[in-house]
């Protein structure tokens, strides 16, 4: 009987160790891609709302940073702007929206490498590879100094933030963010 419990006893402390290994893998590079996901939407929602003064994850501009990742080639990590689909279709509508009826106009682009990059002049950019390690030190001005070169671009124009979005997303293994932002515009702003 001794034998048949300290058998049961290693089983029982073999499963543990097991369900403990695959449970604690540290997150970003395994495991819960949604989980991970989670918490760069969290984290980088955090840092642009403070920065704009909004305390909502607008569910519309969210789901435009969402369909910005289509226009992600997984070959390289490139954001492109002019993204053709099968039948050559430029594919703006993925990151752009303007309705001059409304004055409503909407962009969401993924975060890029480099934080100098001028998000509304070129054609493709380099995106970032969000990790665990990052994360745990994000420097801030890294990760807005891009959004702000682009969002004084309209407000300097005089539209209006009315609302952002993040979202995020694991594409081969890699997890990227995109900001998502709602404007008030006059009908010149929209060109």
């Amino acid at each position: 009987m001794k034998k048949f419990k300290k058998l049961t006893a290693l089983l029982l402390a073999g499963a543990m160790t097991m369900l403990l290994l695959a449970s604690c893998n540290g997150g970003g590079g395994g495991g819960n891609p949604a989980s991970f996901e989670q918490q760069v939407e969290d984290a980088f929602f955090s840092v642009y709302s403070k920065e704009v003064g909004m305390t909502t994850n607008d569910p519309e501009a969210k789901a435009l940073a969402e369909t910005s990742f289509d226009c992600i080639k997984p070959a390289d990590g490139n954001f492109y702007l002019n993204m053709e689909d099968e039948n050559h279709n430029v594919l703006t509508n993925k990151w752009s929206k303007v309705d001059k009826a409304q004055g409503i106009m909407m962009y969401a682009l993924p975060l890029p490498e480099d934080s100098n990059v001028d998000l509304m002049r070129g054609y493709h950019y380099k995106v970032r590879e969000i990790t665990s390690e990052m994360l745990r030190n994000m420097d801030i001005s890294s990760v807005t100094s891009a959004y702000k070169s682009a969002l004084k671009y309209f407000t300097d124009k005089g539209a209006e933030v009315t609302a952002i979005g993040v979202a995020a997303k694991t594409i081969n293994g890699k997890t990227y963010v995109s900001l998502g932002v709602k404007m008030k515009i006059s009908p010149s702003d929209s060109n």
